[in-house]
């Protein structure tokens, strides 16, 4: 929140499933965000029987499916013509309007994947920055859930609830956006990036995998990523507490 208020004109909004006034819904609030109760209409299916059995022996979490599925119900809520989704772990940089269009459903910014000493973009897209077209996207809402609910609402093979999904059912219909809205720290320091993505490890927890106070799965999985890119890592960390130095003022 302090970094969109602080380097563009969006008018934020929380969808949160959760107490709209426990004191982190009081500080949203009160530092300008709308907050939008709600749950996803299929919440009671993510917590059953029959699927937490089908996904037994994953690391499926039904807590975690019902946050992360409330990305495919923003239209359905929203009323804006157009409006940029983001995780919750993301920071604004500079002001990512130069880079807004307007797409034909949804426009994201490619996965990337190491490749040696060097990160390659796939075919496939990250859902954790997204521009929606409301109306072309909110028509396809159905059809999407009743895939995931075929495919129990998880990928085995990819650890992943929602993005797997959205990416088969979607195929081709995403457009591709500029990788300045979805930078990640690994990617180094991006002069002309305006939206940064801590996708992998989580700017308070890097301290602890390096120091080793982490969970050895939190450090085999994460240490060498931050290592091997540790001045953006240390760069992009920088500015995440400059911003929460000020949310705590």
């Amino acid at each position: 929140m302090v970094s969109a208020k602080q380097h563009t004109t969006l008018e934020p909004i929380c969808i949160l499933d959760g107490d709209t006034e426990s004191d982190f819904a009081r500080w949203l609030k009160n530092a300008g965000v709308t907050v939008i109760k709600h749950e996803v209409s299929f919440k009671s299916e993510l917590f059953s029987d029959a699927v937490i059995h089908a996904n037994q022996g994953s690391p499926y979490n039904p807590a975690q499916a019902s946050g992360a599925y409330l990305r495919v119900e923003a239209a359905r809520i929203l009323e804006d013509d157009v409006f940029l989704y983001t995780d919750c772990d993301i920071m604004f940089v500079a002001d990512p309007a130069p880079d807004f269009y307007a797409p034909k459903v949804f426009g994201a910014c490619a996965e990337i994947v190491s490749e040696g000493d060097h990160y390659v973009e796939t075919q496939s897209f990250n859902s954790g920055v997204m521009v929606v077209n409301r109306a072309n996207f909110v028509q396809k809402v159905e059809g999407f859930i009743e895939f995931c609910r075929a495919r129990n609402f998880y990928s085995r093979q990819h650890s992943s609830y929602d993005q797997t999904h959205l990416n088969l059912y979607f195929g081709h219909e995403w457009e591709k956006m500029s990788p300045n809205l979805n930078w990640r720290p690994f990617q180094g320091i991006g002069e002309a990036a305006s939206i940064i993505h801590f996708h992998g490890p989580k700017p308070q927890r890097i301290d602890k995998i390096l120091s080793g106070e982490a969970s050895a799965q939190e450090i085999d999985s994460m240490r060498h990523l931050i290592n091997s890119n540790i001045d953006s890592y240390a760069y992009y960390v920088g500015r995440f507490n400059e911003f929460l130095k000020e949310a705590d003022s």
